[in-house]
């Protein structure tokens, strides 16, 4: 059922825990850098390239799979399959099956945000249960890296696959096919002192079609992503921390100048996600929201210039 449908008006391109903390602390000794990728180059140039294509044959999928208080999103364009998070603990299995369910068994990345559960929770079983070609993660400072069985959990999916962790650094773009996606931060000059600030936030574009997810960073990183310049302007903005006031700030949501904002959130949740002061700066924009608390699972469609929302629970 299409429940909105939008014309693109832009033109813009105890021993157990001991073991746990004696392997986490041999990961902060080396940075957890045995399962990353050793490229700490910084990007010397923001001008992004992004492959030639006919607007009217591109088409880009954005799945919002409900997770309930968490974050999963499915893109899917230029025949690539990207995934952003996995929701917590125990869902993993749901979002297998529901991948599964549209005939997606493979996975050209696999996107941890930040490694917290919520966002990362059921990547190990995504990871173990599906061809997984790569993955990326942000890499934190030793004092942020965290010493619990979830994050363990997926380092050791990834390692069982033989695969490396790519670290999201701001600057790096990845194309497939007529889609590109973009790294704006972190930075490998981050200096923040809050998990949810090194999220990795991408903006993959389609054509006309661009979509941005944030992670769960606050309005300061934000701000940060402009002053460095990077085109933030998308279609769907992904609202960071599930509608927290701690984010979307005015600046950055005039500058993203988004049609649709999707809410991960669980329903009645107990944070009150998402706060009243975002919602009145997503409705003062003209912006319609969509809810997983309200919708449940979601598809969005951006093809031939329109922009089709259909709510599949």
């Amino acid at each position: 059922m299409i429940i909105r449908r939008g014309i693109q008006e832009r033109s813009r391109g105890y021993a157990a825990l001991a073991s746990l903390v004696l392997f986490l602390l041999c990961c902060m000794i080396c940075g957890c850098d045995g399962l990353f990728e050793q490229n700490n180059a910084p990007t010397e140039n923001l001008q992004m390239y992004f492959p030639p294509v006919s607007e009217s044959d591109a088409q880009m999928e954005v799945h919002i799979i409900d997770v309930g208080q968490g974050d999963c999103a499915l893109v899917r364009g230029g025949g690539a399959n990207i995934l952003v998070d996995a929701g917590e603990n125990g869902l993993g299995s749901r979002v297998v099956e529901y991948l599964k369910s549209i005939g997606v068994t493979r996975l050209d990345w696999v996107v941890g945000s930040h490694p917290h559960s919520d966002h990362i929770g059921g990547l190990d079983t995504v990871i173990s249960k599906l061809d997984v070609d790569n993955i990326m993660m942000p890499r934190l400072p030793d004092e942020l890296v965290p010493i619990n069985q979830t994050y363990t959990d997926v380092l050791d999916a990834v390692e069982k696959k033989g695969l490396q962790i790519t670290a999201a650094k701001a600057g790096d773009v990845f194309t497939f096919g007529d889609m590109a996606m973009q790294v704006l931060s972190p930075s490998i000059n981050s200096n923040y002192s809050d998990a949810n600030d090194y999220s990795v936030v991408l903006r993959f574009v389609c054509g006309e079609f661009e979509y941005l997810t944030t992670g769960d960073i606050s309005s300061m990183v934000e701000i940060d992503i402009i002053d460095n310049g990077y085109d933030v302007s998308a279609d769907i903005l992904k609202l960071a921390h599930h509608g927290s006031y701690t984010g979307t700030c005015r600046s950055f949501l005039n500058a993203v100048d988004p049609m649709y904002a999707v809410i991960m959130c669980g329903h009645e949740n107990d944070y009150g996600h998402p706060h009243d002061a975002v919602m009145d700066r997503i409705y003062e924009n003209k912006i319609s929201p969509i809810r997983t608390d309200r919708l449940g699972n979601v598809k969005i469609v951006c093809n031939d210039g329109v922009i089709d929302v259909y709510a599949l629970d």
